[in-house]
């Protein structure tokens, strides 16, 4: 239940802080960035969804301690675990202004530090969705199709979000694929903790 609601409640705490930047794309970081109108409450949540993201991993502990689940399921857990932290970081560094990133504008070091925080978090949190999506059927059916369904969306959009920062840099194209992205990530989250 912690999981899902801390899930819910970073969800809408991003989606409102995100609307209000007023600027329709860029990246979804930008909602965090000094002097952005609802900058508290986007960094709230994440420190939300990282709360989900480990209570996540606790709560599928339990269906691990089976030997023969556990095998198949601990690197999923890992993947959690390992990413709730990289979320928290990604909400304590915040970018500037625009969230710069190379190789097309300059970023300092707070800036470099937030993005490679946040693209592991978010990383590592669709290949928990892989790994889930693969897990054993003693893990239960709900959280397989729902990993299934996340994986399917989530993985090409993030491929795609990337090429666009690489080969574009920041703008409507890459803004909307990352928003759909984590949308779909958030989505997943919201499934799974909610079918736990």
């Amino acid at each position: 239940i912690g999981a899902a609601a801390c899930a819910v409640v970073g969800t809408v705490a991003i989606s409102v802080a995100s609307a209000a930047t007023g600027t329709g794309y860029g990246y979804v970081s930008e909602a965090g960035a000094p002097g952005a109108p609802l900058r508290g409450v986007y960094r709230a949540g994440i420190f939300a969804v990282a709360a989900a993201l480990a209570l996540l991993a606790a709560a599928l502990r339990p269906i691990a301690r089976d030997a023969l689940v556990g095998v198949r399921l601990w690197p999923g857990i890992l993947a959690l675990a390992v990413a709730a932290p990289l979320a928290a970081t990604s909400g304590a560094v915040a970018c500037t202004p625009g969230c710069p990133l190379p190789p097309y504008e300059n970023a300092n070091q707070t800036d470099i530090v937030h993005a490679l925080a946040s693209i592991g978090g978010l990383g590592l949190a669709a290949v928990a969705m892989l790994l889930l999506a693969v897990a054993p059927p003693e893990a239960g059916r709900r959280l397989r199709l729902a990993s299934r369904l996340g994986a399917g969306l989530v993985v090409p959009l993030l491929a795609a979000a990337g090429l666009a920062m690489l080969i574009v840099g920041r703008g409507f194209l890459a803004g909307a694929l990352e928003r759909a992205a984590l949308a779909f990530s958030l989505g997943w989250l919201v499934a799974v903790a909610a079918t736990l």
